[in-house]
């Protein structure tokens, strides 16, 4: 899912536009490593979490993780340079209307699905949060 992603999203942005897969980014609290961003200039313009549920039980922790980021004002070094495997000095911070983006895909009746929940759960970051799923039902 994150390659098809990625493979979409660079097709469809233009070159100013830098897509990267789980960087490692340091906030309050520890180390974060979203599935992908897309960052123009030094701001993080979107933060997609993907997530395979192919089971019921709860698995979203991803929304906590969300949050953290629509909540961040803390500026962080992402880029890695490839020649020295240092950071960059350039800092990045997440834009005030980032797009938070939980992307999920697996069994249709998993917590990742529920609207509900979800909706309470985001509400405080509603214009900016998007929820994309495809339900898969079980086979019999």
């Amino acid at each position: 899912m994150q390659a098809v992603l990625y493979k979409s999203l660079s097709a469809k942005l233009s070159s100013e536009h830098v897509i990267l897969c789980e960087p490692s980014i340091n906030l309050a609290g520890g180390a974060v490593l979203p599935d992908l961003i897309v960052a123009s200039g030094n701001l993080v313009q979107a933060v997609l979490e993907l997530k395979f549920v192919p089971y019921h039980y709860p698995t979203i922790e991803d929304l906590d993780k969300l949050t953290k980021y629509g909540a961040s004002k803390a500026s962080f070094p992402l880029l890695i340079n490839p020649d020295t495997g240092a950071f960059s000095e350039q800092l990045f911070t997440f834009s005030p209307d980032c797009l938070l983006v939980f992307a999920v895909i697996g069994q249709h009746d998993s917590k990742a699905f529920d609207q509900d929940y979800i909706q309470v759960k985001m509400a405080s970051l509603e214009p900016r949060f998007v929820h994309l799923c495809l339900k898969v039902a079980p086979q019999i």
